[in-house]
């Protein structure tokens, strides 16, 4: 700094630079680290323009998810063509079981209708009652014709048809002599031979024709004058022990 004339203190003025010229450049000191101009993003240029840019930075993303394969493995457990195959036998063996049970049900319940069915066939057969036993056996074929009482059913049927027609052949036999035994038993008891002699009695002679014709009146009219005979037979001996 230097003084002036006056004696005031000289101010030395620096010139000023040109508009657009460049600025000298500075030595720089190696010893301070240099920091990399800032550069100033077109966003920010303006105080302005900021405002709209954050109001479009609100706006919904509707874009749509990118695919897992963009986020790298898939995380989704994958299912082997081994456990496929194992839960399609499991499913299976699942349903040829069910089945199973159900046709082994169907087949019990069948097996005791049908025991009980031909169970019915076989006391008529014992009591005697050959029509109505047949009626079942036939029914049973007809319900089971595989069942496991099929052939024995078949067998009594055969049985039975075997005694009936036996019996109606007889039965013909006996109507073709119902007259002549009609003649015997007639003349046995006109002749007052009730019960004897053994092979040639009135009695005899009357339980055959009510054999073949149980409602015979004019029979069973003679066998209740016998039974009257007989009891009265009977009173009379009494009667003279009595005495």
């Amino acid at each position: 700094m230097s003084e002036s004339i006056s004696g005031d203190p000289e101010v030395v003025q620096t010139p000023l630079r040109v508009i657009g010229e460049s600025r000298p450049d500075l030595p720089v000191n190696p010893a301070v680290r240099q920091q990399p101009p800032e550069t100033i993003s077109p966003r920010q240029s303006s105080p302005l323009s900021s405002r709209p840019q954050q109001t479009a930075d609100r706006r919904p993303n509707t874009a749509r998810p990118a695919a897992p394969e963009a986020y790298g493995a898939s995380t989704i457990p994958t299912v082997t063509k081994e456990k496929r195959r194992f839960v399609l036998l499991v499913a299976l063996v699942t349903t040829a079981l069910l089945v199973s049970g159900v046709w082994y049900m169907i087949d019990w319940f069948e097996f005791q209708e049908s025991k009980s069915l031909f169970s019915k066939g076989e006391m008529l057969y014992q009591q005697g009652k050959y029509s109505d036993a047949k009626q079942v056996y036939q029914d049973y074929l007809r319900q089971y014709p595989e069942g496991d009482f099929a052939s024995l059913s078949l067998l009594r049927t055969a049985e039975i048809q075997d005694s009936l027609l036996a019996v109606e052949a007889r039965h013909l036999m006996l109507q073709k002599r119902l007259p002549e035994l009609v003649d015997k038993a007639i003349q046995a008891f006109q002749g007052g031979n009730y019960l004897t002699p053994e092979d040639n009695n009135a009695l005899m002679y009357i339980e055959e024709i009510l054999a073949i014709d149980p409602e015979n009146n004019y029979i069973l009219k003679m066998k209740q004058k016998i039974i009257k005979f007989y009891m009265e037979q009977g009173d009379q001996a009494v009667a003279r022990q009595s005495r």
